[in-house]
């Protein structure tokens, strides 16, 4: 059998060799065998090579340009035994790229929106679900380390997968452990760091309520109602309701209380509404949130202060809770929480709540539409809420005509754009990067197989940047991988290992940092070779976890690894 070393991810530009060794019971110590290595996308491309059995064999491949690969290995020995595998590897020009998603009712002759270069992908649906595709990519990229933005996203593409299965993943949901950031009071907090947040715990509760924390957290939510007798905690009785507790009386007593705020009475709508006690809920919105409402067509809004960020929060409340009760309103105040920012509140969990409850309700619906590409006429039908997705080149979107369009029909334009596209560099901040042999300790691009390289980020953060928190990120070049655990690795202690919060998925490493720390030590990190060949580096990025804009980056750099 084969065994092939290599990375499933890679940048444009890079030129990797593939490592294969043979092996087995039938195979000879020292016995030749010839290698053939192709790629379907690639047909002029064929490399050969000829290596001993149970010995490593580096097969260069081609310079990659952006695409999707399949890397076909096929191994022959000298006695006439012979396997095959087949790999499949990503091309992008660069990890700093989001997809973007534009939805569109779709029309006879209309113009298609796409990307200037690469693929474009439309995705046809029918019209309820093709508006909730650009809510999903939003909160799908929109990074950090919270636990409102990671879980969130987590989320997000699990319902995409759902409304469109074939969709291309240029990027997955990072992987998230809610217990990283369950206290031990139970409550959960923003940050692995921070301290439990009773509003983020009860709005989290309905879909952490089956994870292995559960119990603590519904501990948690009868403390926060027991520690002051009197004080109406209204986020912890909206919590208990999630979780099946019976607070039903509790928030009879509640509704009595004279002087509630109005985020107190969205949270005790929200928990009668969740008991089923859709009547009541009903009544505490229209007669004491309706009347807050400002509407400056499409959108509606909750003002009951002047302060942007607490009407941005209590509007993505509202708009949970409209959203379940089925108001007339309820779409004014959905388009103002999707469309608005702030950067000091984050309403990620409101905006997915939103979604998942209109996704729940959208009816199935019946499309047909014929569109012309390439002189070919295609007639597509959508049914019971399925899409369709159609993968053009950018550069031809424009041969794509929509001829003819029966029923009402949603077209989502899915393509990429950089994601520091018109962010200007925030001088407030710093980050530079370099390479180590870990072995000798000098600092190199050039390395060998089996070297262990030591990454070093040097940063600074100006006490007058406008975010607390911020979150590096560095993107391991593809002919190397993040050693997760370097004390298994047998490395030694390194201060900066420990320093701060660090979480390795695929080729990113991400620490979190906060602005105000005396002692701005490097942030460390390491890695292993995986194969031969010449990566780019793509830069290190600084970025507020809360202040999106609030980013810079480092430089690029390229680094080699020798085939000998």
């Amino acid at each position: 059998f084969i065994n092939d070393s290599m990375n499933t991810t890679y940048l444009t530009g890079d030129f990797p060799f593939v490592g294969v060794t043979s092996y087995g019971n039938d195979l000879k110590e020292g016995e030749t065998v010839t290698w053939q290595v192709t790629s379907p996308q690639k047909p002029d491309f064929t490399q050969a090579a000829t290596g001993k059995a149970f010995e490593r064999t580096n097969i260069p491949l081609w310079q990659l340009e952006e695409g999707v690969y399949d890397i076909e290995i096929k191994a022959i020995s000298e006695s006439g035994l012979s396997d095959g595998i087949k790999r499949t590897i990503y091309v992008t020009d660069t990890y700093h790229e989001i997809e973007k998603a534009v939805t569109e009712d779709l029309k006879e002759n209309m113009t298609l929106q796409g990307g200037k270069d690469g693929l474009t992908t439309l995705l046809f649906t029918d019209a309820g679900r093709g508006r909730l595709v650009p809510v999903l990519y939003g909160l799908l990229y929109s990074g950090g380390s919270r636990l409102d933005q990671k879980y969130t996203a987590y989320q997000a593409a699990l319902l995409l997968d759902e409304i469109a299965k074939d969709r291309d993943r240029y990027r997955d949901a990072d992987t998230v452990d809610p217990s990283q950031y369950q206290k031990p009071d139970g409550g959960y907090g923003i940050l692995p760091y921070s301290e439990s947040d009773a509003e983020l715990s009860a709005l989290l509760a309905g879909l952490l309520k089956d994870e292995s924390g559960s119990a603590m957290l519904k501990q948690y939510f009868y403390s926060l109602n027991f520690e002051e007798p009197g004080r109406i905690n209204a986020p912890a009785l909206f919590g208990l309701a999630v979780m099946g507790e019976p607070v039903l009386v509790d928030l009879n007593n509640a509704l009595k209380v004279q002087n509630l705020s109005t985020r107190d009475n969205l949270y005790l709508a929200l928990a009668f509404e969740t008991l089923g006690e859709s009547t009541v809920a009903g009544k505490i919105y229209n007669d004491r949130i309706a009347p807050l409402l400002e509407n400056q067509k499409p959108y509606f809004r909750l003002m009951e202060s002047d302060d942007t960020d607490t009407i941005l929060k209590d509007t993505a409340l509202a708009a949970v809770l409209a959203s379940r009760l089925d108001t007339q309103d309820k779409e004014g105040l959905i388009q103002y929480t999707v469309n608005n920012y702030s950067k000091k509140v984050l309403v990620n969990v409101e905006k997915l709540l939103v979604v998942l409850e209109e996704y729940r309700k959208l009816p199935a619906s019946e499309v047909e539409f014929t569109y012309t590409y390439e002189g070919n006429t295609y007639t597509e039908n959508l049914k019971n809420g399925g899409s369709i997705a159609v993968k053009v080149p950018s550069v031809k979107l424009s041969e794509l005509k929509i001829t003819k369009v029966s029923g009402d029909a949603s077209v989502v334009s899915i393509f990429k754009v950089p994601l520091t596209e018109q962010i200007q560099p925030d001088n407030n901040l710093k980050i530079t990067r370099t390479y180590y042999d870990y072995k000798t300790g000098e600092k190199t691009t050039y390395f060998r197989q089996n070297d262990i390289v030591k990454v070093v980020l040097d940063w600074d953060i100006a006490p007058t940047a406008m975010d607390t928190h911020y979150e590096i990120t560095d993107y391991v070049p593809s002919g190397l991988k993040p050693i997760e655990n370097p004390y298994q690795a047998g490395i030694r202690f390194d201060r900066g290992l420990v320093w701060w919060f660090r979480n390795t998925d695929g080729q990113k490493v991400t620490f979190n940092v906060w602005r105000n720390t005396e002692k701005k030590e490097p942030l460390v990190y390491y890695c292993r070779v995986v194969n031969p060949g010449t990566f780019k580096a793509d830069s290190a990025i600084v970025q507020g976890t809360l202040v999106k804009d609030s980013m810079i980056q480092g430089k690029e750099t390229t680094i080699t690894i020798s085939a000998d």
